[in-house]
């Protein structure tokens, strides 16, 4: 779990969610990488569990953006494609605080339920959370998550939410993702106990308010853009510790 901020150093302003796929990127969404209000992304941290403290028992990392890479089809302010990567300035070390987590390399999945995690508010209009904290969101069918956002505006969603590119998941009493959650994973943990992204949290309605599930993006339909932007052909032959 990585967290970005924006502004300047000596008040950094944690506005969206990432994750940790190799020691050198995180993935996360498209429309994390520029704030309207505090301009580009311009720091990643990893391994910590409250951002209002350094005095916790986690041992975080931190990180200035060397570049963020977005999908080359996304285009705001549409919803799809929404999804991109940062390349760290150094490489993330290895602790019990630090790991990258698998990309997801299965279309169709028996979970009904899948994990999300953020520091995202806890109400609409409420205040950022300091602490991480997870979810468990009902996966919700495509022909019913339609229905939710069939008023959208076109130059959000110009054919609705798309079944191939996105997850519709949540729904449930007080189970949503809201903002400052946004770019986060929607994983699946393992019988090895390793988490998988399935999803990068892109967008919803009212958090708390709504009935309404919130949209996230399938990895599974960006796999080969991931791998052939963080692991070249030419470097994935190269042993990673894992």
């Amino acid at each position: 779990m990585a967290i970005i901020g924006f502004g300047s150093e000596d008040d950094i302003q944690w506005q969206c969610g990432a994750s940790l796929i190799s020691f050198e990127f995180v993935l996360t969404a498209a429309h994390c990488l520029y704030s309207l209000v505090n301009g580009p992304a311009r720091y990643v941290r990893v391994g910590d569990l409250d951002i209002s403290t350094e005095t916790d028992r986690a041992e975080f990392q931190q990180f200035s953006v060397k570049r963020g890479i977005p999908h080359p089809d996304y285009l705001a302010p549409s919803r799809y494609h929404d999804i991109a990567l940062i390349e760290l300035d150094r490489q993330a070390i290895k602790t019990e605080f630090v790991a990258p987590a698998c990309l997801d390399t299965v279309r169709f999945h028996e979970e009904e339920q899948m994990i999300a995690t953020g520091w995202g508010k806890t109400s609409f209009a409420g205040d950022i959370s300091s602490h991480l904290l997870k979810i468990n969101l009902d996966l919700v069918p495509n022909d019913e998550c339609r229905k939710f956002f069939r008023n959208t505006p076109k130059e959000f969603l110009d054919h609705g939410i798309d079944d191939e590119m996105q997850i519709c998941a949540g729904g449930g009493p007080l189970q949503d993702t809201c903002q400052g959650d946004s770019g986060g994973p929607l994983q699946v943990l393992g019988d090895n106990q390793v988490y998988t992204i399935t999803g990068v949290t892109s967008f919803g309605k009212a958090c708390g308010i709504s009935k309404s599930p919130g949209i996230y993006t399938r990895i599974f339909n960006y796999l080969t853009w991931i791998e052939d932007t963080v692991w070249p052909i030419d470097q994935r032959d190269k042993p990673i510790d894992l």
